[in-house]
């Protein structure tokens, strides 16, 4: 789901899969200030909690954070030129269900995400993103787990 309106605590409570808000939308659907990267922790993982939804949330220049299936990570951002911010969360997204699609772990499906959104920075326009800036920028993706799984908990989606 990217999505935020109205009626984005009923599609909340429709449980979608993955939601990816960036800091703004995560603050409409939290109804807090984000103003720190702990406060968008906090607010994802409020969101996580509450109704159960995976959060990947996207702060453009301080990178991401996200919670899934009771897990907490923290994306690096990547120091690449910025053309044209436009786009990168539908890339981001794109990212994310291309790696999920291909039952790729979590963390992969994490550092594809993210490498995919620096590469769509890197060109003009909206929808633009070359396979090879992908490629190049993945082993540079940084993903810190900040807490480690609880016991019995999945790591790669079921």
């Amino acid at each position: 789901m990217d999505a935020i309106g109205p009626l984005a605590h009923e599609w909340l409570r429709a449980s979608p899969t993955w939601i990816k808000p960036n800091r703004e939308e995560l603050a409409v659907l939290t109804g807090c200030s984000l103003e720190t990267m702990a406060d968008v922790l906090a607010g994802a993982q409020n969101l996580h909690r509450q109704y159960g939804v995976n959060v990947l949330a996207s702060c453009d220049a301080e990178g991401a954070v996200a919670v899934a299936d009771g897990q907490i990570w923290r994306l690096h951002p990547l120091a690449v030129p910025v053309i044209s911010p436009e786009g990168a969360g539908d890339a981001m997204v794109a990212g994310l269900a291309t790696a999920l699609v291909q039952e790729k772990s979590i963390q992969d499906s994490l550092r594809l995400s993210l490498a995919t959104a620096a590469a769509a920075v890197m060109k003009e326009g909206v929808g633009e993103c070359d396979r090879v800036d992908v490629e190049r920028l993945l082993p540079e993706v940084h993903i810190e787990q900040l807490h480690p799984p609880r016991s019995g908990t999945r790591t790669d989606r079921e």
